[in-house]
């Protein structure tokens, strides 16, 4: 039976009298009123600035590229090796497995090995003749495609892990430069590739990485060694080590401008470049402190725009040199450059940049090993129209530092949509799973954060701990992906 105080609390609490409990009752709803008020300030507090600061982020940050890939043009692979042009205005974009052509019109057309007659997948080089003959440059030796759309195909001496063929030039007498991985070679009309005679000591031992014709029509020769140049009359020079500034190592790409210097990205990691100039001497530039190297295999080359501004890529950002001077660089952060790996560069004869991105390897982007994987094969903008935009450092910084909700929803849609593409089978259910359950620890959240009582505020500092590492923690599912594979 219940004695007097428990049936005083089943009818209300009569001894209170029914406005005592009316007015009690008010209270609680005044109080959960004013949690829930209080609720809705803290986001106020926490969204409003992150908002404004976002907003005036995105306004500075500039409009996207024009981005191309497998998924929405006809690309072999979103893996870019080569950025190559003509006079006419095709571009060549070489690839993990074969290549495309885009024509002035704006079409594309793809070259894939086998069906199409290339032999050879990776594609690491491009050059046209007058004849307009086409040169490809790949792993199994050097393709070259007819008018007709025919091919001819020419193999070379073996290199033990080295590519075939890594660079292609055409200078003014027609002659086609080969730099492979056994040495130089060049067709000079006669139907077959021959070992070139220069008279010339150049030392390397993976080959002729790097070559480019300039206005003079000098053939320069980069190697694992350094850099020489042919003349055209006969002769030419070798830069030893001893050279004060010259590149000794590594030499990745070659490129001429239209006051006659000659720069040279080289280093086993790339950062460096040294441009030749008028006066014969060497300067030396870099891209950053040095970090890891990378195999001769992973291209990383030099673009030089109509305005003569020098544009080169590294892990985490693309720059341009401004007045020989200062490297202005741009980043998925802080621009819509959305390439973290934007090694391979072009700018073609209408002034578009071309930014390509490999998925192959890791590097050092600050204290972080990252393993780059680029969203988009080749991204593109127009410097006719002027240099991208890009958001002050300042400003990127304090929309990092004010994370607000709407950038954390974001960045963990960003990981799942990555992880997704990697393993679809595994990455779609987990994806889902855990979307649910942070709505439904946010929806308890929600609940007994109305509650006017100790036990739920007691839950609700648990279920806010298990939403921050639902959100946090999403990632780990890759590293079991990754344990599994292995």
């Amino acid at each position: 039976m219940l004695d007097q105080t428990d049936n005083q609390k089943a009818r209300g609490n009569p001894i209170m009298g029914e406005g005592q409990a009316a007015e009690s009752n008010k209270g609680m709803s005044r109080a959960k009123w004013f949690r829930l008020l209080a609720l809705f300030a803290i986001i106020a507090i926490w969204l409003v600035p992150a908002g404004i600061v976002d907003i005036a982020y995105r306004r500075q940050r500039g409009p996207d590229w024009t981005n191309y890939s497998t998924g929405n043009a006809r690309l072999p692979d979103d893996t870019i090796y080569a950025l190559a042009t003509d006079g006419k205005g095709y571009v060549f974009i070489g690839t993990r497995n074969g290549f495309s052509v885009v024509r002035p019109d704006g079409t594309w057309d793809a070259f894939t090995p086998g069906p199409s007659g290339l032999r050879g997948e990776h594609v690491y080089a491009f050059a046209v003749d007058r004849s307009d003959r086409l040169y490809v440059g790949t792993d199994a030796g050097l393709n070259v495609m007819h008018p007709s759309e025919g091919w001819s195909f020419y193999a070379f001496p073996d290199v033990l892990f080295r590519p075939a063929v890594l660079a292609l030039a055409v200078d003014a007498q027609d002659r086609v430069w080969i730099g492979s991985g056994a040495g130089l070679y060049v067709f000079d009309g006669t139907g077959e590739a021959r070992l070139a005679e220069h008279g010339l000591e150049i030392p390397f031992q993976d080959g002729i990485t790097a070559l480019a014709v300039d206005g003079s029509n000098r053939l320069w020769i980069g190697t694992d060694r350094g850099v020489a140049y042919l003349d055209p009359a006969g002769g030419g020079r070798v830069f030893a080590e001893p050279d004060s500034g010259s590149p000794d190592r590594d030499v990745r790409s070659i490129q001429a401008d239209s006051r006659g210097r000659i720069w040279v990205r080289w280093g086993g990691d790339g950062r460096s470049i040294s441009v030749y100039a008028l006066d014969g001497e060497w300067k030396g530039f870099s891209l950053g402190e040095p970090t890891l190297g990378q195999g001769l295999d992973i291209p990383m080359n030099l673009a030089v725009d109509a305005e003569d501004r020098v544009w080169a890529g590294l892990a985490g950002k693309l720059c341009y040199l401004e007045g020989d001077r200062e490297w202005i660089c741009y980043s998925p952060t802080n621009s819509g450059m959305g390439h973290w790996d934007p090694s391979v560069l072009l700018v073609d004869a209408t002034g578009r940049l071309w930014v390509g991105s490999q998925d192959a390897h890791s590097v050092i982007v600050g204290d972080d090993l990252r393993e780059l994987k680029g969203r988009y094969g080749v991204s593109v903008w127009d410097l006719s129209q002027g240099l991208p935009q890009r958001a002050p450092r300042e400003l990127v910084r304090l929309r990092s530092s004010l994370t607000s909700p709407i950038t954390t929803v974001r960045r963990w849609v960003d990981e799942a949509r990555g992880m997704i593409e990697l393993a679809p089978g595994f990455f779609v259910p987990l994806t889902a799973l855990a979307a649910l359950t942070t709505l439904v620890l946010i929806a308890d959240a929600l609940w007994l954060f109305l509650s006017p009582n100790r036990r739920a505020a007691v839950l609700l500092a648990v279920l806010l701990a298990l939403i921050v590492v639902e959100v946090a923690c999403y990632p780990i599912g890759s590293i079991f992906y990754a344990i599994g594979q292995y």
